[in-house]
């Protein structure tokens, strides 16, 4: 046959016709020119030897072959829609990466097995499909389905992990399943505290998050500081590198500290987060036998008291993502850590919808009572979500960011007619404090701070209250930044009750508010949506509104010398004030509803109309 093995013709081995590559004419799977023997190979043996012309698989072409014997520096592509089909086994030696689908036949039932360190980007198993590590594991970088095949894992199967992606196991089809021990990996990018969950059954901590250095006391509390400092604790406190959080634990001050115990033996419970600490960017894997059908984490409660009470870190426990929906006897909304710093960070809120990356940690609410955290292969997914969530978009939105020196934090309003007025546990979403370096914004209806507030379509005036907290970022200069995402947008000014001012918020305004942490701020700010005051009006310099249960009158200038009344329909003067400076307030928490006449007089004189509820 020559001096050259690739120029042989194909020959007959155990029943199969042996093809060889070529790339005598180009690169083309399907042009037989590029094989022994000038036929493209269909369900046979194939040699692929280290030639200039590798082999591509293009978009839309399917190759079909029995067992594939790679040369250790040969190289094979597949593009696009393009599939390869293997009914026998691959060898491969060395390190390499084939990019698109592989299907594992099941059209020739009979046991196949993967040899060589390769890294696959999706892949089908419908036989049973060992891995010999002899030259290292196997990789997926995408997507693998076990559709009515059984992977032999060995221990040497790793669903990876990069900054350029991370791989996903799809629930279980056909009777499919995983046997031996996968070695599952998430990739953090980010120094800092991390939230994570086990997406392999039960692992042991000691072994599995080893890369942490578990330390401390088992089951220990921590002692909250003081001021609820983010980078320190109360004396003696104990600490750790891996904590989780207890809503059933003791809480004598708001601190969220209180909540978290130290966790340095013992296994990870599946459905459960824990906080984990990195110093750089870290590739966290755990391996054992991947989590696949229902998971249930029973018994979580809600203890009613405390800013904490009904707060659970659960997880994402699959090797795939997952969408989120709540279980029966969970608020709608989870809130996710987003780490900034080694001790600095913000929890975000995302609702149903949601898709959540596999080993994702998040705080979820118990409604009330008692709940079981379950979950089942409805709610995975494929894909590849940022690790920390991909949101489910929200529709006519009104989005506030505050920002000082790169630092931020940010509300959002909701207007959706399936909201209620006040808490709603099915659309808004609760502020959970971030570290104490960070500036905080919410807005408040009674004791509830939202950082998503949903509410019915504004037709009426109506104030909300603006919470906003400097933080240890201290005063200064902050920047509100407010965005639209809505065809209809309401009429809306920010109010600073400091200095009795009204500004109004066009889509994309930037307002800049010099805040001091003396500052009243809890009660500074409110939006008034839908003022009833016209244009003309408001340059007297004097603006009567409603705040929830209050008749609010306030002015640029100081009001001293001038007088305040309120009447009812019938003319009765109800209240009247002189004022000593630029606001005043009237409570009317027990007035009955209707019509009253709030009227100015002094050096400028204003009338106003209101409706009081």
């Amino acid at each position: 046959c020559g001096s050259s093995v690739i120029l042989c013709q194909s020959v007959t081995v155990n029943g199969y016709a042996d093809y060889i590559w070529t790339g005598a004419i180009d690169t083309d799977w399907e042009t037989g020119g590029n094989w022994s023997g000038g036929l493209v190979p269909f369900g046979d043996n194939v040699v692929i030897p280290d030639v200039t012309n590798d082999p591509i698989i293009s978009a839309g072409q399917i190759g079909l072959v029995n067992n594939i014997d790679m040369n250790s520096n040969a190289t094979l592509t597949i593009n696009g829609s393009g599939e390869l089909h293997v009914t026998g086994d691959w060898t491969w030696a060395g390190s390499h990466t084939v990019q698109g689908l592989v299907i594992w036949d099941g059209f020739v039932p009979q046991p196949q097995t993967i040899t060589g360190a390769i890294t696959f980007e999706n892949m089908v198993i419908e036989n049973s499909v060992t891995i010999d590590g002899t030259y290292g594991p196997v990789e997926a970088t995408g997507g693998v389905t076990i559709d009515g095949g059984d992977l032999v894992a060995n221990g040497d199967f790793v669903v990876a992990s990069s900054a350029s992606g991370t791989g996903w196991i799809m629930p279980y089809l056909n009777g499919g399943t995983i046997t031996g021990d996968v070695l599952v990996q998430r990739y953090m990018g980010t120094q800092g505290f991390h939230h994570i969950g086990t997406p392999v059954n039960s692992p042991a901590i000691a072994t599995e998050l080893s890369e942490f250095g578990p330390y401390g006391t088992n089951g220990a509390q921590l002692i909250a500081s003081t001021n609820c400092s983010s980078d320190s604790l109360g004396s003696g406190s104990p600490y750790g590198s891996i904590l989780e959080f207890n809503e059933s634990n003791s809480f004598p001050t708001a601190c969220g500290q209180w909540g978290w115990n130290v966790r340095s033996s013992g296994n990870m419970t599946n459905g459960r987060g824990y906080a984990v600490r990195t110093t750089g960017v870290l590739n966290v894997d755990v391996k054992g036998i991947v989590n696949d059908g229902p998971i249930s984490n029973p018994g979580l409660g809600n203890s009613g008291t405390g800013t904490w009470s009904g707060f659970h870190i659960t997880s994402n426990p699959y090797p795939s993502p997952i969408s989120w929906t709540p279980p029966a006897g969970f608020d709608a909304a989870i809130y996710v850590w987003q780490s900034s710093g080694q001790f600095s960070g913000s929890y975000q809120s995302f609702f149903p919808g949601t898709q959540i990356a596999s080993m994702q940690g998040f705080f979820s609410k118990v409604s009330s009572g008692t709940a079981s955290f379950d979950l089942d292969n409805s709610d995975r997914v494929s894909g590849d979500p940022a690790f920390y969530r991909t949101a489910a978009p929200f529709e006519n939105t009104m989005e506030i960011v505050v920002s000082k020196d790169g630092v931020a934090d940010k509300t959002m309003l909701v207007f959706n007619d399936e909201a209620n007025e006040g808490w709603d546990s099915n659309y808004d979403a609760l502020k959970l404090p971030g570290s104490s370096d960070r500036p905080m914004l919410y807005t408040r209806e009674s004791d509830n701070l939202f950082s998503v507030n949903s509410m019915p379509s504004v037709k009426d005036e109506k104030l909300v209250p603006l919470g906003f907290i400097c933080g240890e970022s201290g005063s200064g200069v902050f920047d509100f930044d407010f965005t639209f995402r809505s065809t209809s947008v309401p009429v809306v000014y920010l109010v600073d009750n400091k200095y009795g001012t009204r500004t109004l918020i066009n889509r994309g305004s930037k307002i800049k508010v010099t805040v001091s942490e003396e500052d009243d701020a809890l009660e500074r700010f409110a939006l008034l949506f839908n003022p009833a005051i016209s244009e003309t009006e408001e340059n007297n310099g004097i603006y009567i509104y409603n705040n929830q249960y209050e008749i609010i009158v306030s002015s640029m200038e100081d009001l001293s010398g001038s007088l305040v009344e309120v009447y009812n329909v019938l003319g009765d003067v109800l209240v009247s004030e002189e004022p000593t400076g630029n606001i005043v307030k009237f409570n009317t928490d027990y007035w009955t509803t209707g019509i009253y006449m709030v009227r100015v007089t002094g050096e400028v004189n204003e009338t106003r109309k209101l409706f009081v509820r």
